[in-house]
Formats: C-alpha cells, structure tokens, sequence
C-alpha cells in the first residue's frame, strides 16, 4: 500500500461555481538575513497572474537590511519581525496570520513561476477532494530572475501515474498548493528542530494519505547557493546533532504510520550522510553509531563486513581518513556508471548494472 491516493482514486472532475472561481490564497515567506534574495521571492509572488492573493513576510531577527527590503513593498505585502526563533517558528507566524482557503510556502531566497498559482487553482477546481497541488522543483543559480522565470514554459498535462507516492514529491513542503484544512490535520511546523525541518514535515504529510495532483514541469525555483552544497558545506557537532534530532522524529513518525518500510532507502540516505559528516569532523563515536544504522537500512550482505572494516580503519587512522576513503570510492563508482556497459561490470554489480535503465 503507498502512503497517498493518486488522483486517479479522486471523484470525478466537477465544474467550477462562479464563487469558487478564484478562492484565497496565502504565500507564506519566512526571512532571515536573506536581504540579496528576498525582494526576488517577493516579487515572484506579485507577479502571479492570480487575483486573490495575500502576501505574508515574517522576518526572524535578520541582523542585515532584510527587513528595510520588506518594507520597502508597503501594503502590498503584510508582515511581522520578532526575535530569531528559527525557520519553523516563522512559519508557524505566518500561517496564524493566514486568511487564505489555499497555503504556499516559499523561501526567501526562492521564486515561483507566475503562473504556479493560478494554474495549481485551476486544476484544483476541478477535484474538490484534492489536499495539494505538486509540482517538481528547479534548483537555480545565484544569477536567476524573474526574467529567467518568464522564460520557462508552462506545464501541459497532468501526471497521475498509478504508485507516485508523497515521497516521490521531493521537496513537497515548499513545491506544492496546499489546502489550508489539509495542513490544520498536519499540524504546526515541529518548531525545536533547526535543520532538515522540512524532512519531518514531509513525513507527516505523507502519514495523512493525502490525495494530490502532480503536474509535469516545475514551477517552483529553489537557489543552491555554493555553501550550501555537500562537498563545501560546513558541518560541525551542533549542526549534525541539529540533523540527527530531525532524523529521529522523522522515523518516529514514518514508524508510528506504517512508512518506514516505505521510506527505508531514503533514511539510509540521510544516516548515510550523517555518518559521512561525522567522519569528516572526526567523530568516531557517531561515525560508528550512524553508520550502523545505515548499514540495517540496507538489504545487502556485503554491508555488515564493510562496516566491520571502517569501524576497524576508524580505529587505526581516525574517522575523518575512512570518510574520506568512502566518499572516493562513491565518486569512483559514479565515474564508473558513465562507462558503457561491457566496462562497468569490473565495479559494479552485475544484476546491479542489469536493473538500471539507459
């Protein structure tokens, strides 16, 4: 059984009332030191070519001019500033404010394509029973505008393939329309938590079934900015605590709904790369810990030998040169996938290598 209905399980379309035509909607935008990217956020929510929109800005204690940017769009926008208390608490704000029947969030740092709102409306229209409207995601650069945004072409059709599961809905907190009452069942951001939030708050998502549309191209624009990324991003003992507590709150919910199984391959991921940040901080004790945890996520009988011999090399020459060592293997087998075929079988797996598609 997967954790959502796909639409196909939907009631039928039904025709729209004139009153219903354009019901409220709430772009709810959290700030925190975000002064080069806010206005962008902003203003891709003003430039939606949707009339029934309130715009909701709530700055957490930003210490730079985040908040004389906010201002400067006067009453074209609402918004509230208060002492830092982190991401989720701003959230939170910001949905308490809220008159919308409709609920987007967006980052500060992110846009929305022009049409995501109206269009997301429109089809939501159609199927009164529907939670959210999800659309994929696009990471961006540091130099995207809402002159690039113009420029990307609108979805088509709609995707309702039988088995899409809210997981498959990456980054569903930010990409998708909610329904305001879908969320009320959610419940409020976990507001403790100061990293992976959003990994919590798709596990709930995903423990109340909900039923969803899922169209074809993205329409919501995510910024990656370079420290940010893996290979750069910076790591210490309070944020891989930060994480972890994240972690286990999302397994309590997926255990407590029946979706652990579900999501099994995605926690090995992130206790996989937990224990990858732990080794490059040189922590052995979570090192070992994590990496255990990762190891039982996977269904692999060489995995117990190789935990064995990093646990035995953290030993000898520290965590950090072992997660080293790791990450360079990992890098070496995605070389070795762009290979052709016939050349691939030396690193990979032969029924491994036979299961992937091309």
């Amino acid at each position: 059984m997967t954790s959502s209905n796909s639409v196909e399980n939907a009631p039928e379309p039904t025709e729209r009332s004139a009153q219903a035509e354009h019901p409220s909607v709430a772009v709810i935008i959290p700030c925190w030191n975000a002064e080069k990217w806010v206005a962008r956020a902003i203003q891709s929510v003003l430039d939606q070519d949707y009339p029934n929109l309130e715009v909701i800005v709530i700055d957490d204690g930003s210490t730079d001019n985040s908040l004389d940017v906010i201002r400067s769009f006067g009453d074209r926008i609402r918004w509230e500033t208060g002492p830092n208390r982190g991401p989720c608490a701003a959230r939170n704000k910001g949905f308490a404010l809220a008159k919308g029947e409709w609920i987007q969030f967006l980052d500060a740092d992110d846009m929305l394509h022009p049409n995501k709102i109206a269009y997301s409306i429109e089809l939501a229209g159609r199927y009164p029973n529907i939670d959210f409207v999800w659309a994929p995601h696009k990471q961006i650069n540091k130099h995207f505008t809402s002159i690039n945004v113009r420029q990307q072409r609108l979805p088509g059709t709609i995707i309702a393939g039988p088995g899409f599961r809210v997981l498959d809905a990456r980054y569903a907190p930010w990409a998708a329309l909610f329904r305001r009452r879908f969320l009320e069942k959610v419940g409020p951001w976990t507001e403790e938590l100061r990293r992976w939030v959003d990994l919590e708050y798709h596990a709930r998502i995903a423990a109340e079934r909900p039923i969803f549309l899922v169209l074809q191209t993205p329409l919501y624009y995510y910024r990656r900015h370079g420290e940010g990324q893996i290979s750069t991003q910076r790591f210490g003992k309070l944020q891989l605590d930060q994480a972890y507590a994240a972690l286990l709150r999302t397994r309590q919910v997926l255990e407590e709904s029946s979706l652990f199984n579900e999501w099994r391959h995605t926690m090995f991921q992130f206790y996989f790369f937990l224990a990858l940040r732990a080794a490059t901080i040189n922590d052995r004790g979570n090192f070992g810990h994590l990496l255990k945890e990762a190891v039982m996520l996977r269904d692999n009988s060489r995995n117990p030998l190789l935990y064995t011999m990093a646990m035995l090399g953290a030993s000898m020459v520290g965590a950090r040169p072992v997660g080293r060592a790791i990450e360079f293997g990992i890098k070496c087998k995605a070389i070795a996938r762009r290979l052709p075929l016939q050349w691939q079988r030396p690193f990979i797996k032969v029924d491994e290598v036979s299961r992937r598609k091309y």
